[in-house]
């Protein structure tokens, strides 16, 4: 499949965010360019073509944050604050996960919750 500009602009719109986006930030910023259906089609082909990644958040919705190539040999670890809503991606730092041998395992997702560095400022003043 060639690029189009729906795909083009989406992918554009997930490397450049700061945090991993979901839906809802996406749309905002394409406005009424593109239907839901287009949007949610693209990041379907996205994560397809390994260049996207999705994972679940702590109100169910969908993020979406760019692939660094390892996401599937190395967990993801993300932070969400629970005052803000923002979610952060971690530095990797080793995760012990156990499953068992018989197990076969593609990715493992850690999303840990709390009140991330700038709502904690503002809740100690």
């Amino acid at each position: 499949m060639g690029n189009t500009i729906a795909r083009t602009k989406i992918l554009k719109i997930i490397s450049l965010a700061k945090h991993p986006v979901n839906y809802s930030g996406i749309k905002d910023l394409v406005g009424n360019s593109f239907s839901r259906v287009t949007i949610y089609r693209m990041l379907i082909r996205l994560e397809k073509e390994s260049l996207i990644y999705r994972f679940p958040d702590l109100k169910g919705d969908f993020r979406y944050s760019i692939c660094s190539g390892s996401e599937e040999t190395t967990p993801n670890n993300h932070f969400q604050c629970t005052v803000c809503d923002t979610v952060y991606k971690l530095e990797r730092e080793p995760i012990e996960v156990s499953i068992p041998d018989d197990y076969l395992v593609h990715t493992v997702q850690v999303l840990t919750a709390g009140i991330c560095p700038e709502c904690k400022i503002f809740k100690e003043n």
